[in-house]
């Protein structure tokens, strides 16, 4: 049973079923089949052999079976069958561990891919501020590797602060102004902090989300600049526009005025 419950594959549980039983039941092999191939055993085996087959259960579900196989001169007797039924039921928790096991990792590949593929770097930090988990955007903004971040502080890690951050803010959306990054250049951030409690000891810990605004900000300086420039232009188009208006006059009237003098006139 130890055994059974260390193994991590179907084949790896067939191997142990037959070298753990020999002793007692000898064996020539056992065959484990699951799911919609739980009869696929291959009928030339059964013909050569003899064979027991044992259902597995989950609760009152049956999910596949285990076929046991030796030669047809030593055919299975009533007290072996019996006891390969225990082993059928030890098997079927064995092999419902495995598969929740498996589903399990499954579930936090999936979740870890989902959470790498966010952009934006995002991490798990307790309430010390120490990274639990982070994406991988939070490792390159921090030029480290994602197994050298964990269990670091946060602003250790981002911007080499011996400190918490000013305005920092858990578990409230804030903005950190000017914060020095690895590669010497100065960053202001937006960050979105959620928190959450993990099960584990009833802990409570945070998910920040870091957007980094910096060329936001300054792209919306240079519009404003822009604007103001835009604005001047056009407050000069329209001083101009307004002295033209009697100069225009007046250079009329002088060629008017030119008109009525005589060519002989010193104006």
């Amino acid at each position: 049973l130890i055994a059974l419950n260390r193994a991590k594959s179907i084949g790896e549980i067939e191997g142990l079923v037959k070298e753990d039983l020999s002793p007692a039941i000898p064996l020539d092999w056992t065959r484990i089949t699951l799911g919609p191939q739980r009869l696929a055993l291959d009928m030339r085996q059964t013909q050569l052999d003899s064979t027991h087959t044992a259902p597995l259960f989950q609760a009152s579900e049956q999910i596949g079976q285990i076929h046991f196989g030796r030669s047809k001169d030593r055919p299975f007797t009533n007290d072996e069958t019996t006891f390969l039924a225990e082993v059928a039921e030890a098997l079927s928790l064995a092999i419902f561990r495995m598969t929740q096991l498996n589903h399990l990792e499954t579930l936090k590949q999936q979740w870890e891919s989902t959470f790498d593929a966010i952009k934006k770097p995002l991490s798990l930090i307790d309430q010390n501020y120490n990274v639990l988990r982070c994406n991988r955007a939070f490792a390159d903004k921090a030029r480290q590797t994602p197994a050298h971040v964990i269990n670091k502080k946060c602003f250790e890690i981002l911007f080499g602060r011996n400190s918490p951050c000013r305005n920092c803010n858990l578990g409230e959306k804030f903005r950190l102004f000017k914060q020095k990054m690895s590669n010497n250049d100065k960053a202001i951030f937006d960050v979105t902090s959620q928190p959450i409690a993990l099960s584990t000891f009833n802990q409570l810990a945070f998910i920040n989300i870091y957007h980094d605004i910096t060329e936001n900000l300054a792209l919306e300086y240079k519009i404003v600049s822009k604007s103001k420039e835009a604005e001047l232009g056009l407050i000069g188009s329209s001083m101009a526009h307004e002295l033209n208006n009697p100069l225009g006059g007046i250079i009329s009237f002088i060629h008017i005025i030119k008109m009525d003098l005589p060519t002989t006139d010193p104006y």
